[in-house]
């Protein structure tokens, strides 16, 4: 079953909110194909890592590297983070 809408409005990103770019855990990187250099330690954790956005081919905005923009498909869709599975919604951590 394919939940994906494409609805166009998801896996993109202004550079002030480039902050909410998904979260792996080791576990969900483990299971992406040709991941290197495509994620960075979240707040320097050795658990955690932040997906590197790039600069969009259609807009002006930063992109997911996994988003096909033609298609607007995920190219790791069946493997994506519980991050992306949920969005819109966001985990926040509050004290």
């Amino acid at each position: 079953m394919n939940l994906c809408q494409q609805c166009k409005s998801c896996c993109y990103f202004n550079e002030k909110d480039a902050y909410y770019a998904p979260i792996f855990t080791k576990e969900e990187l483990k299971k992406i194909p040709k991941a290197k250099n495509k994620f960075t330690p979240y707040k320097n954790s050795k658990k955690v890592y932040q997906l590197k956005l790039v600069k969009s081919k259609k807009h002006k905005k930063l992109v997911c590297p996994y988003l096909n923009e033609n298609t607007h498909l995920c190219k790791i869709y069946k493997k994506r983070p519980l991050d992306c599975k949920i969005w819109p919604l966001l985990f926040m951590y509050s004290k």
